[in-house]
Formats: C-alpha cells, structure tokens, sequence
C-alpha cells in the first residue's frame, strides 16, 4: 500500500525514484564495504560513484547528498535543500509518515509511545533537531545545517533502501515535491558500477532494483 505521503504521485515517477534512490543508497554500503576492506575494486568504483551522486543531485533538485569520506569508512549525507525549519519538515511530511509515535529534541527510547499533550510538549522543545520514533519501523533524525542553509536527514543506512521505512518516505516526498528531470538516465552510470555483493564482477547493479 502507497503511504499517504507519497499517494499523490504518479505510480511512475515513484517507480523511477525508486530504481535511481535504492542504486545510490546500495552503492554507497557496498563502497562503504571495500573502503573498510581495503579492496582494489575501490578504485574502479569510487569514480563511478561520485559521477552518479552528482547526477543524482541534478536530477532531483530538491534534495542534496554528499558523498563523505573518513578514518572510519564513507558515508553519504542527505539533505532536504531549501528548508532550513526541521518543525516545518516535520507538519508538512514526516508527521504523515504512518506509525508515528513519539518525538523529541534528544534521543528517543525504541519503545517511546507519546500521547498528543506530550507530543505538543516536545514539539514547543525542538530547535534546530528533532528525532522522530515511528511505531515498528524505525526511526528519523532531522537536524539544520546552519552552514548549507538545508535540513539534514540522518537514518540507517541500510533501511534507507526499504520503501517500509520512514527514511525512505521522505525522501522520496522531497525529491517529487516539484518537477524532477526525466532526461537524466541515471540507469547507464549505474551499470558501470562494478559489485561482487550483486552477483557480478564488472556487470554493474543493472537496469531493476
């Protein structure tokens, strides 16, 4: 079932988010994983990677990702361009995300299960950060980069790539917000991604999820 959220879209244009969003979030676990590995394949793939990442933000104009690399591994930043409220960020989408539960300006217990008095309590609290816990699936962390003037979106990783996830949601509600550049073939710098975790060595992930 399509979430609410994400109910006034096209089942297309979900559909091409889906296949270019999933792609970016799984090449940058599996990059993540031949960084800490110290694999060659790195090399091939880490331009491939950037290429895609820039693409990805012209094709979807309303959201921001940054390719970041540490001591610690790599990670990919996301961010909601031209919002700089994490309260307004929160009326007009993650409080339609089904299965919301509780909020906070500091981090929720797992099982935290709010009544409306104390969600107007905790609201009133937020600033520039807000954690969202949504009921069995998950949870959001939205804080403003003052710097970038945009809201960041901070969750797993891994359950970014899952449509049941509340990250994924958001993302998704941003990037179709407004028109989006269907001229961008994301699908031909993807096949160039080469990845033993899907099944290949220089086949790339291919044109499906």
């Amino acid at each position: 079932m399509v979430s609410r959220i994400l109910a006034n879209f096209s089942a297309e244009s979900r559909r091409e988010f889906d296949i270019d969003f999933v792609k970016l979030i799984k090449m940058t676990v599996q990059l993540d994983k031949e960084y800490g590995n110290a694999e060659e394949e790195m090399l091939y793939n880490l331009p491939v990677y950037k290429t895609y990442v820039a693409m990805f933000n012209k094709k979807y104009p309303n959201l921001l990702t940054q390719f970041v690399e540490s001591d610690i591994g790599l990670r990919l930043r996301i961010f909601i361009k031209n919002e700089t409220d994490v309260k307004k960020v929160f009326k007009d989408a993650a409080s339609k995300i089904e299965g919301i539960s509780a909020i906070g300006s500091e981090v929720l217990e797992k099982d935290s299960v709010f009544n409306r008095q104390q969600f107007e309590v905790e609201f009133n609290q937020v600033k520039d950060k807000i954690y969202i816990q949504y009921i069995g699936s998950g949870s959001l962390f939205l804080k403003l980069d003052k710097k970038l003037k945009a809201v960041e979106l901070m969750s797993d990783m891994e359950t970014l790539a899952d449509d049941d996830f509340p990250g994924y949601k958001l993302c998704m509600f941003y990037a179709l917000k407004t028109d989006f550049d269907r001229n961008i073939n994301l699908k031909n710098v993807a096949g160039k991604f080469s990845s033993h975790a899907f099944g290949s060595t220089k086949a790339g992930l291919g044109p499906s999820r």
